[in-house]
């Protein structure tokens, strides 16, 4: 192994090695920068050197559970595929130890069916349910009923995205609910995993479900000599609901505390700091100082920028960015290029649609289609917009870059009719086809123009794709160009509701009358080259600038508000009594989210408070301790 695995190490990766010997598991609390994933792949390293001969003779291996593939192929690359080690998302590792078990499986699908058939049943008894819904869950009724009867000519079941219990297919939501429940229940599967993998390392453990947290302890307690667990986590950086953040320390484990951060500047150190220290209060030192060869970070920047809600948003971040590049002497903070390394992190992904110029089409796939929409079109992956990313928009790039063999390529990809071997054949003029092909794409490139000056809709780029016949289209997509779409014709998508499909039809109808150079634009976000991402979508990167915007009234979002974090306004009578209750709560989910973000930052950080009172958001401000009043700016004191 190379890389993170020779790095220094520090008092926690000695820690580590010192569990791993003892065959006691442990929780390494890693705050952001602090390296957490080289400790990961250090005590891999180790585990590989010292006993990874006698593991393969013993047929054994050391799971490594991680949150995203990224990361996953993250920690590939450093451990170099080697076979002692099972990299996997929690998902497929799950899986991984469950498919032998089909018996159990169709067992607890059939449960499964059964209960949601009972539920159902149970909501229609409530005289004050309304007949539609009553109508609705008939018709779902009818359909488990129908996916139990076909369980019978089901051979094995089979772990895809999305479930379908009738061509036994299993979901993401199935696993993670499934597999700790067979290992609570079995303990033979806990005896099979023990032997199998002796040690289980969990990476970005504040995100684990709790039931999969839950299951892996069960083992280690049953399992304790032969079985060691590790947990690499932070739970200030716990953003997404599903996570367990803070796991409770068992007896015999071993809390490892990693307070070094190796990634941000002064500035950006103290404020995370004081953002923490009504968290969990862990105080994070200056990592690249304890390096016997380290002069220290950088003294880098962190400013809180309050500016009025009634001025046009995106005018107030540009202003602030162009003070930013005076003031620091660092034309970056207006370079929007991958260059630049700046990233400007806001809560919602609409409010980058609207920065970055695609809002009627984040309003219609987005903000009118069903959850299916909303998912696919977030990943870039939805049907309909599939065609211009994969071929139309490469092929309007291709046409203006005068690359010919590019567009041939790109067609050729796409199985044009134009391009088949008949066709070419039957052309009794191949150089006169030729032209024509050439004509139909300039054509197309002329009406997709990335500035919008054309004004064609995207079902008016559809129409000339599909009347040049340039690439084939999805049937559903032919529909929509005929004008045939209907709620039946956009079946298939995993929801046969009445309800949903009306959504697609009402989504995609808006989707078709958006303006063609959005397009450019939505797929520029899609590939992370503008400077706006989500705050929820940067977690585990980092960058030499960011800017974070906290803007209460244009996120709208009920699971967080700055405003309250910051003392702007006060606590809701919900969040007071969850705070009573010991639950999470709109304030602490906060803190956390404003923690990932502002850590995210190398060397500069400029945070934008958008406030009704710019005076009284200052003033309540000051009381925080969270920023010093030197670092608070405001648009007079920018004109001075």
């Amino acid at each position: 192994m190379s890389g993170r695995a020779s790095r220094p190490d520090t008092r926690a990766d000695i820690s580590v090695r010192e569990c791993l010997e003892r065959r006691q598991s442990f929780l390494m609390i890693a705050g952001a920068g602090s390296g957490k994933t080289t400790s990961l792949i250090k005590a891999l390293a180790y585990l590989g050197e010292q006993h990874g001969a006698k593991l393969k003779r013993n047929g054994q291996r050391i799971a490594c559970i991680t949150y995203t593939n990224v990361a996953v192929d993250e920690i590939w690359a450093d451990v170099g595929k080697d076979a002692l080690f099972h990299v996997s998302t929690i998902h497929s590792f799950l899986w991984e130890i469950a498919k032998p078990f089909q018996r159990e499986i169709r067992a607890w699908v059939e449960q499964q069916i059964h209960d949601k058939i009972a539920e159902l049943e149970e909501k229609d008894a409530n005289p004050r349910v309304r007949a539609a819904t009553k109508i609705k869950n008939k018709i779902t009724i009818k359909q488990y009923q129908d996916a139990l009867a076909m369980l019978g000519k089901v051979q094995s079941f089979r772990y895809e995205t999305d479930r379908n219990y009738a061509d036994g297919i299993l979901g993401h939501s199935d696993i993670i609910k499934m597999v700790p429940q067979l290992l609570s229940e079995y303990p033979l599967l806990r005896r099979i995993v023990s032997r199998k993998y002796p040690i289980v390392f969990v990476d970005e453990s504040q995100d684990t479900e709790k039931a999969f947290v839950e299951s892996l302890k069960l083992i280690d307690k049953e399992e304790e000599a032969q079985f060691c667990l590790g947990f690499f986590g932070d739970q200030m950086q716990q953003i997404y609901a599903t996570g367990i953040g803070s796991i409770a320390e068992e007896d015999g484990w071993k809390i490892i505390e990693k307070e070094e951060n190796f990634r941000s500047s002064e500035a950006v150190l103290d404020l995370i700091n004081r953002i923490r220290n009504d968290g969990d209060g862990l105080q994070q030192t200056d990592g690249i100082a304890a390096l016997s060869t380290g002069e220290g970070a950088v003294p880098g920047s962190a400013r809180l920028f309050i500016v009025p809600r009634d001025q046009d948003r995106r005018e107030s971040l540009a202003r602030i960015r162009r003070w930013l590049a005076t003031q620091e002497q660092d034309p970056f903070w207006v370079d929007d290029s991958p260059e630049a390394d700046v990233k400007v992190l806001v809560i919602l992904h609409r409010m980058a649609a609207d920065r970055l110029g695609f809002p009627d089409l984040f309003r219609a796939l987005h903000d009118k289609g069903p959850n299916s929409f909303k998912t696919g079109f977030k990943e870039g992956t939805l049907w309909v917009v599939r065609p211009f990313l994969q071929t139309l928009i490469p092929l309007v790039e291709a046409v203006s870059q005068g690359n010919k063999h590019r567009v041939i390529g790109l067609l050729r990809e796409a199985k044009s009719p134009l391009l088949t071997q008949d066709r070419l054949i039957q052309e009794s003029n191949p150089a006169h086809h030729l032209s024509s092909i050439n004509d139909a794409v300039i054509g197309l490139s002329s009406m997709m123009s990335p500035e919008g000056n054309t004004g064609a809709s995207v079902k008016e780029c559809l129409e000339r794709v599909s009347s040049t016949d340039l690439i084939p289209l999805d049937d559903r997509i032919a529909n929509l160009v005929s004008g045939n779409m209907t709620a039946d014709t956009l079946s298939g998508e995993g929801e046969d509701d009445k309800a949903e499909s009306d959504k697609k039809v009402q989504a995609i109808e808006a989707f078709l009358n958006c303006p063609a150079f959005q397009l450019w634009h939505y797929r520029g976000y899609l590939e992370g080259v503008s400077p706006f991402a989500t705050q929820h979508g940067v977690k585990g990167a980092e960058f030499s600038r960011v800017l974070v915007v906290l803007d209460d009234e244009e996120g709208k979002h009920s699971q967080y508000s700055f405003d309250r974090l910051l003392g702007i306004a006060a606590p809701s009578s919900t969040d007071l009594k969850n705070k009573r209750e010991g639950k999470d709560n709109s304030i602490d989910r906060t803190r956390r989210l404003f923690y990932v973000c502002c850590s995210r930052a190398r060397k500069d950080l400029a945070v934008v408070l958008f406030s009704k009172d710019v005076g009284a958001a200052r003033q309540k401000l000051n009381s925080t301790g969270i920023f010093n009043e030197d670092s608070m700016v405001t648009f007079d004191e920018m004109a001075l």
